[in-house]
């Protein structure tokens, strides 16, 4: 992740982070979530492909309206069903800072059902100016 500020003891971050494929599970995720919220400059997080499920997205979820830099979030094929992605979205919709600088939101493959897509879209809609047309990427399934 970085080192640590030695006058504020906080981590410091690089502005990406590519830990696609890693199977961080919900765990990891949880320990990255202890991180992220000291992580302003964090542009770029990749963590497709980890097995995180709706826990690790729901612990994820909790620190990510601290990541108001972020412009890239890679979540896809993750098992992050319709409870994940309704946090996700709650967090979408309330966070008009995040909202603003997220430019793509990558959910392909997680297997969300209706409710969790129909959640993404909602906060689609509250989420005016995010710039890409591949903001959201789910599954059609």
């Amino acid at each position: 992740m970085g080192t640590v500020d030695r006058q504020s003891s906080r981590p410091l971050c690089a502005p990406a982070l590519h830990l696609r494929g890693n199977e961080i599970g919900a765990e990891g995720a949880g320990r990255l979530a202890a991180v992220l919220g000291h992580c302003a400059s964090l542009a770029y997080l990749d963590l497709g492909y980890n097995g995180i499920g709706d826990e690790g997205a729901k612990r994820l979820a909790a620190v990510l309206a601290q990541c108001a830099s972020l412009a890239h979030l890679n979540l896809g094929d993750n098992e992050i069903g319709d409870e994940g992605a309704g946090r996700l979205a709650a967090v979408l919709g309330q966070c008009a800072s995040l909202a603003a600088s997220l430019a793509h939101l990558g959910l392909g493959g997680i297997g969300i059902g209706a409710e969790g897509a129909g959640a993404c879209g909602g906060a689609r809609t509250m989420c005016i100016t995010c710039s890409s047309g591949s903001w959201l990427e789910r599954d059609r399934r």
